[in-house]
């Protein structure tokens, strides 16, 4: 039979759409939650407060669907090198078993997705170490397609009586985890190949006619692991051709092309901010990006509705008692409070996230304030709903006590016309929650439009939530590492070896900070001979002791310039960096080993055999990781001690003695965190990524032998 439960659920689009969207109406709500990171070594109360959350919490809410977007599992070994564990797998197994139970859901109405830690070590798809297609609760609808949909079934007639044909809204799951799934760090971005891109916008396609075919026009969600400006598009091509991927139409003008409301996601967990939400706009439609923060170690979640074509969503926090049975939770928004029951305001949306998809109306013509109000503790007495308004510029304001619109249901309605009472001005609305006469909790103070709006509002995001949300990722790591390269090679090198061969900042002395003869504070420097007629000896004030400041590190570098040995091994070393293969490694577990380019990875091809060469940004991330924490901080230091060997007679004799305190300090860090990077290299790629590590671990053996060098021609540099 078409709708019989397993099969048909991966016969078509279509089976999908008919077999759940059967049921109509104009409210539902989803629980979204993502990062959980199930692990055997780490934080492993990640499990019993999710069973707790949904015992005490999800039972209550009742969702229609619970979203994970991702990193369902930790996928690291004790050392915290990526490997797929599968003692982590039957935990998330028996856990989404756990939260469907209850809740009351079946196993295709929990759904999961791939994340990078999902596919660390992964070779193949659906391979024997794919522990997502083992264990995942949606891992039949996967099975090797990039795209699932879900129909969003209404609450108010889940009873079966006077069912129609349209479901409240439709979810698209994208799975954009890489294949293969190499080990991490270079498995962070996510991966839009050709063939991803056209089966969404097919899929999109196909869901677009049938709604048009069914006279349906539901809100449509798309959820995937990690967020847009974080995608890579990407292909594989042979080695040594190696041609990047030709351009591809991004994912998020896909979606708005057909009226995709909102993308959900993860993957930063908290760590840009906690408001990742994004507006995207073609003109035509409106898409808002929402990532939420991690459950693994914020214990975040989000409830999200959609009622009357329009989406609301709350951000809220889970905080366990520990030890004992006891819970709070603490909304995100601080207008919002959380006593005995979670309020979640459906209409009228909220000036910041409406209108969304094609919808282009004015919210207020819904003619009414609704509002789920979820009980998710002890209530005594009687429970009222009370919706408080104001409108903004006039001041007027007023309230009104709100029903129950079904009595097996949360939902709690009033009516009210905004354009009407309000002139066509904006208002503020927030529903409050009395529990036998006393205050429990309110909804967050939500700002909606006014009559004339043509779009969501700007939210005033931080500026790091502005450039993370901003910023495309793969392009821009890419722009980092060309940059670092070009400061190093020209900044560093060239352009203080131009100035040193037409005799301009010679030898720099010391720099002097102290009191004058007249009391006053000096700052200069001590030079000999030619380097004060060159530069001047800097006159007391405080614009002459910045410019010191700026033209002393540059003195340093003119100088050092004359130490060939230690100039050409760097400028050597920035040559190769550009071109040249950074480390051998082990790119997956059990397979050949592969190499390591600033612009990819020359990598056994699992699938087809052979080798393939994988275009990924997530390599640039780590040569720029390694360029700006290790070898930028470590070049200054050496080219700062070889400078002040100058004017130090121990110097020739034992160059390590006439280090000063501060450079023996600044050295420590400095060194400390190239053998981090060392010991990080080993754990990530094994052993031979150290031993056979040109660009990365032999920098820092390299530069000091570059150094120790320089002592043999330190007399003839300070006769110069």
């Amino acid at each position: 039979m078409l709708c019989d439960k397993g099969a048909s659920l991966l016969t078509s689009l279509f089976a999908v759409l008919i077999c759940f969207g059967r049921a109509a109406g104009d409210v539902s709500w989803f629980v979204h939650l993502s990062d959980i990171h199930t692990s055997r070594y780490v934080n492993l109360d990640i499990r019993p407060d999710l069973e707790s959350l949904a015992e005490n919490v999800l039972s209550q809410v009742s969702p229609a669907l619970i979203v994970s977007t991702g990193d369902q599992a930790d996928s690291k070994t004790k050392f915290l090198r990526a490997r797929q564990q599968e003692e982590e797998w039957i935990s998330y197994g028996e856990l989404h078993a756990h939260l469907r139970n209850a809740t009351g859901l079946g196993e295709d109405e929990f759904l999961d997705v791939r994340g990078n830690h999902d596919t660390f070590d992964v070779p193949i798809r659906t391979g024997k170490t794919d522990n997502f297609h083992k264990y995942a609760s949606s891992r039949r609808r996967w099975g090797n397609s990039r795209v699932v949909v879900t129909p969003l079934e209404s609450k108010l007639n889940n009873d079966g009586k006077d069912v129609a044909e349209c479901p409240v809204g439709i979810l698209i799951g994208i799975d954009f985890s890489p294949e293969p799934g190499l080990r991490g760090p270079t498995n962070f971005l996510g991966w839009a190949k050709e063939s991803l891109v056209a089966e969404v916008s097919e899929t999109l396609a196909m869901v677009s006619r049938y709604n048009l075919a069914q006279g349906c026009s539901p809100t449509m969600i798309a959820y995937g692991h990690y967020p847009l400006g974080l995608i890579a598009y990407t292909e594989r091509s042979r080695w040594p051709l190696g041609t990047e991927a030709r351009a591809l139409k991004r994912v998020e003008h896909i979606l708005m092309d057909h009226g995709v409301a909102a993308f959900l996601c993860g993957h930063l967990h908290d760590k840009f901010g906690l408001r990742l939400h994004k507006l995207w706009s073609t003109g035509t439609s409106t898409m808002a990006e929402l990532e939420t923060a991690d459950w693994k170690i914020t214990r975040r979640f989000r409830i999200m509705s959609v009622d009357q074509g329009m989406t609301s969503f709350v951000d809220l926090k889970y905080i366990p008692s520990r030890p004992g049975p006891g819970f709070a939770i603490e909304a995100l928004e601080e207008t919002m409070q959380v006593g005995n029951h979670i309020v979640l305001v459906t209409s009228p949306p909220s000036a910041f996230y409406a209108p969304l998809g094609f919808n282009k109306f004015d919210p207020n013509t819904a003619k009414g304030i609704r509002a789920l109000v979820f009980g998710v503790g002890t209530v005594q007495g009687r429970v009222t709903a009370v919706a408080e308004w104001s409108c903004v510029g006039s001041g007027r304001k007023g309230s009104i006590e709100m029903g129950k619109s079904d009595e097996g249901l949360p939902l709690y309605e009033a009516p009210w016309d905004g354009d009407t009472i309000c002139g066509g001005g904006g208002a503020q609305i927030q529903v409050t929650v009395h529990a036998d006469g006393k205050l429990d909790s309110t909804s967050e103070l939500r700002l909606v439009h006014k009559s004339d709006a043509m779009g969501p509002l700007d939210y005033p995001h931080s500026l790091k939530e502005r450039f993370t949300l901003s910023t495309k990722w793969p392009d821009f790591v890419g722009r980092v590492f060309l940059c670092l390269w070009a400061f190093h090679v020209f900044g560093l090198l060239l352009f203080p070896r131009l100035l040193a061969m037409k005799g301009y900042f010679l030898p720099p002395g010391y720099i002097r900070y102290g009191s004058g003869d007249n009391g006053k504070w000096d700052c200069g420097f001590v030079g000999q001979g030619s380097a004060d007629i060159a530069l001047g000896v800097i006159k007391p004030g405080l614009i002459q002791c910045l410019l010191g400041a700026v033209i002393y590190p540059l003195r340093m570098l003119c100088w050092v310039s004359h130490a060939k040995p230690f100039w050409k091994t760097q400028l050597l070393y920035c040559l190769y960096l550009s071109v040249a293969p950074l480390a051998v490694i082990r790119p997956m577990e059990e397979h050949p080993l592969g190499v390591l380019f600033r612009f990819g990875i020359f990598s056994p091809d699992p699938l087809n055999g052979g080798y393939t060469f994988l275009h990924i940004p997530d390599t640039l991330m780590v040569a720029s990781m390694h360029y700006f924490g290790v070898v930028l901080p470590s070049t200054m230091w050496m080219v700062w001690v070889i400078s002040s060997w100058q004017s130090k007679d121990c110097a020739l004799n034992s160059m390590w003695r006439c280090l000063s305190l501060p450079q023996v300090f600044s050295g420590f860090v400095v060194w400390f965190l190239h053998i981090r990077m060392v010991q990080n290299l080993g754990v990530w790629y094994g052993a031979w990524a150290v031993l056979l590590s040109p660009g990365l671990a032999w920098f820092g053996p390299m530069s000091l032998i570059g150094m120790w060098s320089v002592r043999k021609d330190l007399r003839k540099l300070r006769t110069e």
